[in-house]
């Protein structure tokens, strides 16, 4: 068989959406800005009349049973690369980058969001309950403040009036 065009995600749509059928194969990016994965520009089979190819974000909430395929293609690869105006999106970096991914997605459903930082590029989610301290690439530790829906809020560096001044001794 040829070399594929790229390696990528693949999933299925857990439930019906307006765009997608219940169980709908979708391809999926990689996180293309700050959120760590929770909407996702995925191409699939659109449901109705047409039932063409079409490109679009959707919640991460919606995609189930992540893995990893080839993609040969190439009217697929055309919509997943297609610029837009911030530049083309970026794909996956090799078939080990999409199965990490992949797996991590599988294992770890609730997405994690940040207050007063950005965690670019990597996709961290945890699991329910939440753990309470995680830490980032560059160690820097991050503990759990709440959780408001599925999203877990983290705050980073140590918790107030510990290891830090408190707000009366900044003022």
């Amino acid at each position: 068989m040829d070399e594929p065009l790229t390696w990528c995600v693949v999933a299925n749509t857990g439930e019906d959406t307006k765009h997608f059928s219940q169980g709908a194969k979708v391809w999926v990016l990689p996180p293309q800005w700050g959120d760590g994965g929770e909407q996702l520009v995925v191409v699939g089979r659109h449901k109705g009349p047409a039932n063409q190819q079409s490109r679009l974000v959707l919640d991460r909430r919606y995609l189930t049973n992540f893995r990893v395929k080839p993609l040969h293609q190439q009217g697929i690869y055309d919509l997943l690369t297609k610029e837009v105006e911030v530049g083309p999106p970026r794909l996956w970096t090799s078939k080990e980058h999409a199965e990490s991914w992949a797996r991590f997605m599988q294992e770890h459903p609730t997405p994690v969001r940040y207050r007063n930082w950005t965690l670019y590029g990597v996709p961290i989610w945890t699991t329910d309950p939440p753990e309470p301290v995680l830490y980032a690439q560059d160690g820097t530790e991050c503990r759990f403040v709440e959780k408001i829906g599925r999203v877990a809020w983290y705050d980073k560096g140590p918790p107030r009036n510990q290891d830090g001044p408190s707000d009366e001794q900044i003022r």
